[in-house]
């Protein structure tokens, strides 16, 4: 993808749920039986079957939308399209956490930061973000990640939705001139 190219809402969705797949730490939320044809034609290294017209495009859609659109359909709400952007540190740490981050339970919004720096809870696994990204060494080399991270909308309040692991890495590792994908809603 090119920095300010356009996706559908579908096909974020699609792109999603396939990062989803490519990540043990993710996968286990999906419980389709189609997963296995899937992880096959990965294993192939092709990502053909995310372009739109391709009946495995739609089965990622229809495994997204099992696994998250019950609990993430509010942040899509009003958006048609995504643009890809590319963020410096700053931004992203003016992005709020989903209501469903709340660290005390209360379903408030709170800064990304803010999240990354809560306490996980108690007997929590490498599923809640923090603790996967507390795994990963530090470096001198900034984190780059190659799958953009997404924004929702909640009302007009800007929310991250996706890429939770790849921000802490990206926020605890980023110089003046490193950027991390960012898919918006375009306006």
């Amino acid at each position: 993808m090119n920095t300010g190219e356009r996706l559908n809402v579908d096909h974020v969705k699609a792109l999603w749920a396939l990062n989803e797949l490519k990540s043990s730490r993710t996968r286990r939320l999906y419980q389709d039986d189609r997963i296995h044809a899937i992880l096959q034609e990965l294993e192939t290294g092709t990502n053909a079957f995310v372009e739109p017209g391709r009946s495995e495009f739609r089965v990622l859609i229809e495994m997204f939308e099992a696994a998250r659109g019950k609990f993430l359909h509010m942040y899509f709400e009003g958006i048609s399209e995504f643009v890809l952007e590319q963020w410096p540190v700053e931004p992203l740490c003016g992005i709020n956490s989903m209501s469903q981050m709340d660290p005390l339970g209360r379903g408030r919004f709170i800064s990304v930061p803010a999240f990354a720096l809560s306490p996980p809870p108690v007997g929590a696994d490498d599923g809640d973000p923090r603790i996967a990204a507390a795994k990963v060494p530090l470096s001198d080399t900034p984190f780059r990640p190659n799958e953009p991270v997404i924004v929702g909308l909640y009302n007009d309040l800007q929310v991250l939705i996706d890429g939770y692991c790849r921000s802490i890495l990206f926020m605890r590792s980023a110089g003046p001139r490193d950027r991390i994908p960012v898919l918006m809603p375009a306006a």
